[in-house]
């Protein structure tokens, strides 16, 4: 009865604090400076990808360090689509990131899904650098190193080309950039607690039995790939329309890859929510030791070797054992009986 008493108070506390947070963010715009506002969207558009990735790193026991790739590609096809193209609705040219992102994603799962460990870690830098450069070398049509422009687009056919950039964020982008956030987070919370998630797990807690139960492995593996790189390709889209210039180094590089694979690890990748809390506190703190030294790489450096050292399960993950710690001594245990306590 106790046990029951605890799980339906986490799951109760869980929903509050979501709640709660999406009612803090929804205010924000309203009393945060704009460039805060700007920062806050660019963590919840990096909180998708990180997101995604965790649908492999943690319930799929994939360790991806090529998302970078999915994300970048999601960029370019709303830089190419505006350049190439009349079409400037928003909402046409995420549908079609989310399409070619998740296409590539099945080319790479394909191959990389017959591979283990870090092999397979090393197969989707691999496709990850070879679209880096492909859009670095092909710099007549791709902009090189420069990139390409991305406008403001139309919404619903309202065209908002000449609304200034920082309004166009604060009063109507950051809300845009929050409803998807909400969605991705209930479609892949959906997703995990699925039959589909409960078996991704399985097969991430032991391949071999479940291979030996007629699981087809390779393709739940290979959905989940797609899965994430179509969350990442969104992702990739809302970054081309905030920062207003896609490039290679912004959206390809390897080491973007490895900030998201930093994200899951700063928020905690055994949780669902730790990567989108891993995602703001990244955002803040690559901006700000920028801004502090020269030497911000050393800072970003550190701080991973506290995390893995100290942290291991990350900042939600730490918050999360203090409350179990707080539970244990407030509630008796499991059949102990009240009243035999002496003074």
């Amino acid at each position: 009865m106790i046990a029951k008493i605890r799980y339906i108070r986490h799951n109760v506390m869980k929903i509050v604090l979501i709640i709660i947070a999406f009612a803090v963010l929804l205010v924000l715009p309203k009393i945060l400076p704009r460039y805060q506002v700007f920062l806050i969207s660019q963590a919840m558009t990096f909180a998708i990808v990180a997101l995604a990735l965790n649908l492999l790193l943690n319930y799929g026991g994939m360790v991806s360090f090529g998302h970078a790739g999915f994300f970048g590609l999601g960029a370019y096809v709303v830089a190419f689509l505006q350049k190439y193209t009349p079409i400037r609705e928003f909402w046409i040219a995420v549908l079609l990131a989310i399409i070619f992102s998740a296409m590539f994603a099945a080319v790479v799962g394909a191959v990389c899904t017959r591979a283990y460990g870090l092999y397979l870690s090393m197969l989707t830098l691999g496709f990850a650098h070879i679209l880096y450069v492909i859009m670095y070398k092909l710099w007549m049509w791709t902009g090189g190193s420069d990139g390409l422009p991305v406008d403001m687009p139309t919404i619903f056919g309202y065209d908002f080309s000449n609304v200034p950039r920082m309004d166009f964020i604060s009063n109507y982008f950051y809300y845009l950039i929050l409803a998807l956030l909400l969605i991705c987070v209930v479609s892949l919370w959906i997703i995990v607690k699925s039959p589909y998630g409960r078996i991704l797990e399985a097969i991430r807690d032991d391949e071999i039995r479940c291979k030996f139960l007629g699981i087809s492995v390779s393709l739940h593996k290979w959905v989940a790939f797609i899965i994430s790189g179509a969350f990442s390709g969104m992702s990739g889209a809302l970054f081309a329309f905030l920062n207003g210039r896609v490039t290679p180094d912004l959206t390809l590089h390897w080491s973007l890859s490895m900030e998201i694979v930093f994200m899951a690890l700063l928020g905690g990748f055994k949780t669902f929510i730790g990567p989108l809390v891993g995602a703001v506190c990244f955002t803040y703190l690559k901006t700000y030791a920028i801004a502090t030294t020269i030497f911000w790489e050393f800072i970003l450096g550190a701080c991973l070797v506290v995390i893995i050292l100290l942290l291991p399960r990350g900042i939600v993950g730490y918050l999360a054992d203090i409350r179990t710690f707080f539970a244990a001594k407030n509630y008796p245990k499991e059949g102990e009986k009240h009243g035999n306590s002496r003074m």
